[in-house]
């Protein structure tokens, strides 16, 4: 304590640190400490875990005075983040009488928050999104506001806050007083640093873009068939060991953590998933079990795991390689906080990532080694992994191996236990053996003793002895095959010819027929004499 009393001579800070059990500040507190409450603007680099909250959360409760307007606001990336530096501020406050830290985020009912605010708190942790839409509401007033916190500036802008970022800087007084921080330096930091942090004092504690010296990273090379079974073998060796924690488990998606946490649950795990598809509350709920030790296991995505302080972690498990260099710090730093150890174990399943691992290992300079000490990578234990893949009841009895005759044509089976390689080839054997089958096959026919219909065998389509008949002759006949002449069927009528020279006046039969003529005869039948409907192609209907 008497090391933090050359950082403040605030009684009520001091009595709060030693409330919280720390005793000795870290490298960076002592230096941040004394430059922000000297009003200087701030560009903080340094590594995850390394107590940068309190860095800037000691000078926001001193210096902050009895009025009740909004002067201290900390601009946080995820909600995760929102929560755990409000509360952090809250324990450094506990006992000061001015400071009264509140956390806007989004996620949570805005009326809720602004029912809050009617307190005047004088200190916000926020989200850029759920600031932007009380300033738009006049719920929050950034006119008064002397300093501005950009805590983990690198995820804000990685993630799309850099318009959000500009809105509200642009509503704070020209003169307020900003403190960048960041775990890495990337041009887009440079950029926002050159804009907005004029005369800025750089501070710069251990190496930049590189995970804590206190972790200890090793990489697993394992088939993608197996990585499940060795994960399960890996996590419990682990709550099994002397040095048993809670486990963080990251995913690169946020189906992969539902599945990969529901797949825990089924092997008796205490497990759970967090990811941004998750409300606000079952968010906080599953943050706050694992805290109290209730969730062994935690299976989350990079976002949504940022700003889980546990301390109690030793195991960070990366069951996805990480797509960017900056997750794999930030994965990793979730351990190891505060000079305490922990350890990395990231799998790998292709030859890509092996390289890609190795790369990043030599871009950040750090070493990391193959993981060789536990049980679960052993030989033995790989050999029987992949052999559970082919025969999950147990090792493989030696009738159930596949054997072969000397004359190689023909094998035989032993067991009905085959492998699944043997299996597929019998499903492609009978797949050909069926469309051989099907190949050879004659023509369909009715029945047995009828062969298939032709063109030339087909009968003349009629369905009474009236209707039109066809017939292989030049000419067509309708009623009677025995006429010459085409005629329309009367009885009663001497001759009713139709294109006869000689005849001076067509006739087209008598209306006293009494059979049913189908057809048009110049648009009209001959029972009654109306019309005749015709089909799309001209031709009367029949």
């Amino acid at each position: 304590m008497k090391d933090f009393k050359k950082l403040t001579d605030n009684e009520n800070i001091l009595a709060a640190i030693d409330d919280m059990g720390i005793s000795t500040p870290t490298e960076i507190q002592e230096k941040v400490v004394p430059s922000i409450l000297a009003n200087n603007n701030v560009l903080l680099l340094s590594q995850t875990g390394s107590g940068k909250t309190l860095a800037f959360g000691m000078p926001l409760v001193e210096t902050a005075t009895s009025e009740r307007v909004i002067q201290k606001v900390v601009l946080c990336p995820t909600r995760e983040l929102a929560v755990q530096v409000s509360k952090e501020i809250q324990k450094i406050a506990k006992f000061s009488k001015s400071a009264k830290p509140f956390a806007v985020f989004g996620g949570q009912d805005i009326r809720r928050q602004i029912n809050a605010l009617k307190d005047k708190p004088n200190i916000v942790v926020a989200t850029p999104g759920r600031l932007l839409d009380h300033i738009k509401r006049k719920t929050i007033r950034l006119s008064d506001v002397s300093t501005i916190v950009l805590d983990e500036a690198d995820e804000m802008l990685r993630m799309g806050f850099r318009e959000d970022m500009d809105k509200i800087l642009s509503h704070a007084p020209h003169t307020a007083q900003i403190v960048l921080s960041s775990a890495t330096m990337s041009n887009d930091i440079a950029k926002i640093t050159k804009k907005y942090l004029n005369n800025a004092e750089r501070i710069e504690v251990g190496t930049t873009n590189t995970p804590a010296e206190s972790v200890s990273q090793q990489y697993l090379t394992i088939k993608q068939k197996n990585k499940k079974d060795m994960f399960v073998t890996l996590v419990r060796e682990h709550l099994n060991s002397d040095k048993a924690s809670p486990i963080i488990v990251f995913c690169n998606t946020k189906r992969m953590t539902t599945a990969l946490a529901d797949y825990l649950k089924q092997q008796d795990y205490s497990a759970a998933a967090l990811n941004g598809d998750m409300r606000q509350g079952e968010r906080t709920r599953t943050l706050n079990g694992f805290r109290k030790g209730k969730i062994e296991i935690l299976v989350a995505t990079d976002v949504a795991a940022r700003g889980i302080d546990v301390d109690t972690v030793r195991l960070i498990i990366n069951y996805d390689f990480p797509a960017m260099q900056e997750y794999y710090i930030h994965r990793i730093g979730r351990t190891g906080r505060a000079g305490k150890k922990g350890e990395s174990i990231t799998l790998l399943s292709t030859t890509l990532q092996i390289s890609n691992m190795r790369a990043l290992a030599k871009q950040m300079n750090f070493e990391i080694k193959e993981h060789t000490d536990s049980v679960a990578v052993s030989g033995k234990v790989v050999k029987a992994v992949r052999k559970s893949d082919n025969n999950r009841n147990g090792s493989k009895s030696r009738s159930a191996k596949r054997s072969y005759n000397k004359g190689g044509k023909s094998s035989s089976y032993g067991s009905r236990n085959k492998s699944r390689s043997d299996e597929r080839a019998d499903k492609r054997k009978s797949r050909d053996d069926k469309d051989k089958k099907y190949s050879d096959r004659k023509p369909r026919r009715d029945d047995d003793n009828r062969k298939p219909r032709r063109d030339d065998d087909r009968k003349p389509r009629r369905d009474d002895d009236n209707k039109r008949s066809y017939s292989k002759g030049k000419k067509s006949s309708y009623g009677s095959r025995d006429d010459k002449k085409r005629s329309y069927g009367n009885k009663d009528s001497k001759k009713k010819s139709y294109g006869n020279k000689d005849s001076k006046r067509k006739s087209y039969g008598s209306k006293k027929v009494k059979g049913s003529v189908k057809g048009s005869v110049r648009g009209k039948t001959a029972m009654g004499g109306k019309p005749a409907g015709k089909s799309k192609g001209g031709r009367p209907k029949r």
